[in-house]
């Protein structure tokens, strides 16, 4: 562990739960008594997720409680004004793990810098469909230059992925280490039970593509189970007015009790078309399920064909059909796929992430 110091954690907003704070708790862990700054933060679900947390040790920008919070569009095209109304000076380290809303944009003189980029904002990069508001009001190119100068303000940046690490180094030129997010990984492989549906654990988001295996199940009639809360209602409308009854909504649920439905399930498929890790598939693995997921982003870093999943190639319910037609899960083995899971413990990701702050800590001394 490093020295005693003053640390702050820049995290882009606290209002959900994902992979983005499935990696500030392990922060938390790690540094049990940072500061957390974010754009905009709910009480009672600080309370809920991170018990540990006292909101006394959490900040939210000038933003929070203002129509600019409710709307991504309109907070991302500010975000600069928003992040730099911090004062982290008299911090030792600050620690800005960002996605779409840019939150390493803070600006930060004296302390050491560590930048862990879980995605770019893609939609200023052409990766995701342009925001309602970028096409009212072009902000695009100038919040990507504040972010790709921001990136650059240190030499301490870190990527969730290899996939990510090469989106960021081609859309901004900028060289990082890639260091995958923590998993939690059973100490022992769970007992498996019969299997008996298909999974999805995922926020219900268009981004997610759910579409794809909401369909794809109907037309088959395979039973299908999608935990996961959404912040876009009218999609989630448009995926049960195309679900079948084979598909059943269970909506937010508990880890323990994602851990019971592991337990019989046939696969876990994942739809996301640019996903830059995806901790929910790895975390199947590790309950001793296989992956039936879409050939992109960092699921071919951690999906071994034929061994612990399986791809399918086209973005569209047609290729899930052909693949679930033939799918066996009894070709997969659960030892195998819980020992390549572990390859991605949260331990690893905790001691990666507190070599590079040492060693920047120590690099700022000398």
């Amino acid at each position: 562990m490093i020295p005693i110091m003053k640390i702050a954690i820049i995290h882009d907003s606290l209002v959900e739960f994902g992979g983005a704070e499935r990696v500030l708790l392990a922060l938390l862990e790690l540094f049990p008594d940072a500061h957390v700054y974010t754009g905009y933060a709910d009480k009672e679900f600080v309370k809920a997720f991170f018990p540990n947390l006292d909101t006394s040790r959490v900040f939210s920008s000038w933003a929070d409680g203002t129509i600019i919070a409710k709307h991504g569009s309109l907070f991302q095209c500010l975000s600069p004004l928003v992040w730099r109304s911090f004062n982290l000076e008299q911090y030792d380290v600050v620690i800005s793990a960002t996605s779409y809303l840019a939150a390493n944009m803070v600006v930060v003189r004296h302390p050491v810098h560590v930048q862990y980029i879980q995605s770019l904002p893609k939609n200023l990069y052409g990766l995701d469909p342009a925001f309602w508001l970028q096409k009212v009001f072009p902000y695009g190119p100038l919040v990507s230059y504040l972010f790709r100068r921001s990136v650059l303000s240190t030499p301490y940046i870190i990527t969730n992925s290899k996939h990510t690490r090469q989106v960021l180094y081609e859309k901004t030129g900028v060289r990082s280490t890639a260091i995958y997010p923590p998993v939690d990984i059973p100490r022992l492989l769970p007992k498996r039970g019969k299997p008996r549906y298909y999974l999805c654990v995922s926020r219900i988001d268009s981004a997610k593509g759910l579409e794809v295996a909401v369909e794809a199940c109907t037309r088959l009639a395979l039973p299908l189970k999608i935990v996961g809360k959404t912040n876009e209602p009218k999609y989630e409308q448009h995926l049960r007015s195309i679900a079948g009854p084979s598909v059943e909504f269970l909506g937010l649920l508990t880890d323990e009790e994602i851990y019971e439905l592991y337990k019989s399930a046939i696969a876990f498929i994942f739809t996301a078309k640019n996903e830059d890790f995806g901790i929910a598939p790895v975390e199947a693995m590790a309950h001793g399920v296989p992956v039936i997921a879409y050939y992109g982003g960092g699921l071919k870093e951690s999906i071994i064909p034929d061994k612990t999943g399986i791809f399918y190639y086209e973005h569209n319910s047609y290729a899930l059909v052909k693949i679930l037609r033939v799918f066996q899960v009894e070709k997969f083995h659960p030892e195998q796929l819980y020992k390549h899971a572990r390859l991605f413990d949260r331990q690893k990701f905790k001691t990666q992430i507190n070599t590079i702050v040492h060693q920047a800590v120590v690099r700022r001394k000398v």
